[in-house]
């Protein structure tokens, strides 16, 4: 079970964020016309997408760090039946 949570927490990460209603990554600029983007690219974004891309690598390593333990207590685990068996 370990595992198998160990390789959920491993695909999130990789799961693409599509969501654009942060007005700020690359989907929400996907959705925008040309003129649009030509109209924004004059403004200043530089904190807002520094926010949105630090968020987004918070949950990444949160969802890495969690699957490393989930993959360690999994290994513990298989040792203590190992120990056991014998």
């Amino acid at each position: 079970a370990a595992w198998a949570a160990a390789i959920v927490f491993l695909l999130l990460p990789v799961r693409p964020h599509l969501s654009n209603d942060d007005g700020a990554s690359w989907p929400h600029w996907s959705k925008l016309s040309r003129d649009e983007i030509y109209g924004r690219m004059g403004e200043d974004r530089r904190a807002g997408r520094i926010k949105v891309l630090s968020d987004m690598a918070r949950t990444k390593f949160t969802y890495v760090r969690w699957a490393v333990d989930l993959m360690l207590a999994g290994m513990a685990l298989l040792t203590a039946a190992a120990v056991v068996a014998v």
